[in-house]
This record gives C-alpha cells, structure tokens and sequence, in this order.
C-alpha cells in the first residue's frame, strides 16, 4: 500500500513539475511586454510560410548583423545599445559585454551564431506568427515596423508590428490585457 501511495505522489509532484516548467515559459516574456520600455525598430520581413505553422513572417534587423567589439564567442550573449532617432531606435553599439548605458538608451540582449561570413546576432524576436493568409502581403511590404517591450535585463519581446498605418500584429490583443494592466506609456 506504501508503494502505491509513493508512486500516485510522485506521479502528482511530476505533473505539478511539468505544468510549473510550462507556465514559467510564459512568465518571462508576459513581464517583459506589461513592464518593458517600448522601442520602434525598422525591419525587412522574410519567408512568411510554414505548412506545419501556419502563416509567420521572419523578420531582420539591421542589428543582426553588427560588428561585435570585443568579439563574440558562438552561442555567447551579445548586448546591443538602442538610442532613439526619432520615430525609430537605431543600434548604437555591440559588445559581448553588458555596456554602460547613456541617458534613454535601452540595452537589448542577443545570442551570437556563426555564420560562413561572421556571426548573426539573434534576439528571439526574429520571428512572428500572424493571421492566416495575411503572410505574403506582409513579405511585401515596404514600410514595416516592429514595436518591441524591452526590460530591464535586456529581454524583448514582439508588442506590435505595423505595415504602413495597419496593424498586423499586437500583442495586447491576444494576450486580451485588461486596460489596468497595460502599461502607461
């Protein structure tokens, strides 16, 4: 009898672990967009389609491909400064170590991977998922632009992207946050 009650505690504290793993998968980036400081960022959208995804648009950005000083190792952090130029932020300087902020810059944290020229700097906001058939319109466009939350330890995560004055994308809405619990900005 003391096996059996053994096994069903371990079976539970099991399922409790794995449901635990997934909902602080979730925390991370939620913080980010309710608590992180909104910066605009020019972007170049690629490949919209994926059969078993569904409609996505890759996106680039001019920092992904930023000389590091001092070099990056592949796979090691990378931290890029964005300073605002107006409408947009640009990318002011990256380095494989955290900088030194001036006043209103906000540090974005990536992840270097070589590539055959270099190294490609990756910062999870590569990619977005949007409404089905709406892909191949975006891949066109001429003017996109991602509105990204950006905490304080450098995560981002996508909040909004734009095609011209439409809206592609917003993140609000699907996480349906409640007026109280948006941001003020």
């Amino acid at each position: 009898m003391t096996t059996t009650k053994n096994t069903k505690r371990m079976l539970v504290a099991a399922v409790c672990l794995q449901f635990l793993i997934l909902i602080g998968l979730t925390v991370q980036p939620v913080m980010t967009l309710t608590t992180g400081k909104v910066v605009t960022l020019k972007t170049l959208p690629v490949d919209p389609y994926d059969m078993f995804r569904g409609d996505y648009v890759r996106l680039r950005y001019d920092m992904s491909s930023m000389q590091v000083t001092p070099a990056a190792k592949n796979g090691g952090a990378v931290y890029v400064a964005l300073t605002p130029d107006g409408e947009y932020w640009k990318a002011s300087a990256a380095s494989s170590e955290k900088p030194v902020l001036r006043e209103g810059e906000v540090c974005i944290k990536g992840i270097a991977k070589k590539t055959y020229n270099g190294f490609d700097l990756h910062f999870g906001i590569e990619q977005v998922y949007v409404p089905e058939k709406t892909g191949k319109k975006i891949e066109q466009a001429k003017a996109l632009s991602v509105a990204l939350a950006v905490d304080n330890n450098g995560n981002a995560a996508i909040k909004k992207v734009v095609n011209g004055n439409e809206t592609v994308y917003d993140a609000d809405n699907i996480l349906n946050l409640s007026p109280q619990l948006r941001p003020l900005r």
